[in-house]
């Protein structure tokens, strides 16, 4: 029912996390969505930003969160840069405190962990980002143990061979729930969002140069 559905996910390590909050880092609003549900699935509760930059401004603010999931790549402040200058404010404070960021990218590749863990990530998830690989991993930064899995979380690798154009599966994997509702809701958001970041590269591709090109690509890829 629909109690049993929404109540909070128990971890690997028998903890509930219900209660963390957490600061997500994620510019695209279909993005944001999944990843809110998530988390109300989990009992966990958060702030979105579209930025670092308006992200550095919530941690500079009331709130006070557990971690941080970081998407990469964003406007006027991506999650790197985001992560370093983090890193720089809590070495300043010398209080010994730091925040456990979790990378979340579509990039899967090794230098594309090396690259979060230079700047300062602890830890990377590659998306899609499941409900239960998401437990997994925040239930060892925010669990009451920390050897609950290996370092990294990667895709499981599995493939969708069917011909249908939407693999329902991903979503009840990534919602942890069939609920026709946020079904529906979600490839609404999706459906625009992808009309959009579509008209913007064609808009834009005979005009603009290839790193800027990649960077739209790698948005709708996302």
């Amino acid at each position: 029912d629909q109690r049993r559905r929404d109540a909070p996910a128990r971890t690997s390590d028998g903890s509930l996390l219900a209660g963390k909050h957490l600061l997500v880092l994620e510019d695209r609003l279909v993005n944001q969505t999944v990843v809110q549900r998530q988390l109300k699935k989990l009992g966990i509760t958060c702030t979105a930003a579209g930025n670092g930059v308006v992200g550095l401004g919530k941690l500079e603010g009331n709130e006070r969160f557990d971690a941080i999931l970081c998407d990469c790549s964003m406007p006027e402040m991506n999650g790197y840069e985001f992560t370093r200058t983090l890193r720089q404010r809590e070495h300043d404070r010398g209080d010994g405190a730091r925040l456990p960021v979790i990378a979340m990218t579509a990039n899967a590749f090794r230098e594309d962990m090396d690259k979060c863990f230079e700047a300062g990530m602890d830890d990377f998830i590659s998306k899609p980002v499941t409900l239960d690989r998401l437990a997994t991993v925040l239930s060892k930064w925010l669990g009451r143990k920390s050897d609950v899995v290996d370092h990294l979380s990667l895709p499981d690798g599995r493939e969708n061979g069917g011909e249908e154009a939407i693999d329902l599966t991903v979503l009840r994997d990534l919602l942890g729930a069939d609920d026709r509702g946020t079904t529906i809701e979600i490839l609404t958001e999706f459906a625009a969002a992808a009309r959009e970041s579509w008209n913007e590269i064609e808009a834009n591709a005979a005009g603009i140069d290839g790193a800027s090109l990649s960077n739209l690509a790698h948005g709708a890829k996302g």
